[in-house]
């Protein structure tokens, strides 16, 4: 090999390493994705309004042109519904005049880069993934992780 370890995100992407590639255990370090789920996390105070989002970079494979095609349908069927995206990305031109268009200035909110993701998550009502493909979905991890333990 031509290198001295290999990280893998997951115990299934360890076990790969080791079963199909033939990976020595001892040379795999393990760095699991996603954050800490805390016991209680606040409701948010904003009952009026469903609030859906997603968050990543701001490109083709995430397909937030189709994320923006579900607002402006929901948006015809009820006023009281936002869709929020963080991220930045060679995309945001093409996003924010598509929601220009379709005249969603007010549904739809492109929020920039997000330090602090927790809160954001926790803003949502509904997390939405529109990608085409994700090899390691780190958005919808740490989404998911923002969920309350049931």
């Amino acid at each position: 090999m031509f290198f001295n370890r290999t990280v893998a995100v997951s115990e299934d992407i360890q076990k790969a390493f080791i079963k199909q590639f033939r990976f020595r255990e001892s040379k795999i370090s393990m760095i699991h994705n996603g954050i800490e789920v805390p016991d209680f996390i606040p409701k948010r105070e904003n009952k009026e309004t469903f609030v859906i989002g997603s968050a990543g970079r701001l490109c083709p494979v995430k397909d937030y042109p189709f994320m923006i095609e579900i607002a402006k349908a929901v948006k015809e069927e009820t006023k009281h519904i936002e869709f929020h995206l963080a991220g930045e990305g060679p995309e945001r031109a093409k996003l924010q005049a598509l929601i220009q268009q379709y005249g969603l200035n007010e549904t739809f909110a492109l929020k920039g880069h997000i330090e602090d993701m927790p809160p954001f998550y926790r803003s949502l009502d509904l997390y939405l993934n529109t990608s085409v493909h994700e090899g390691i979905p780190m958005s919808l991890d740490y989404a998911v992780a923002e969920l309350p333990k049931m």
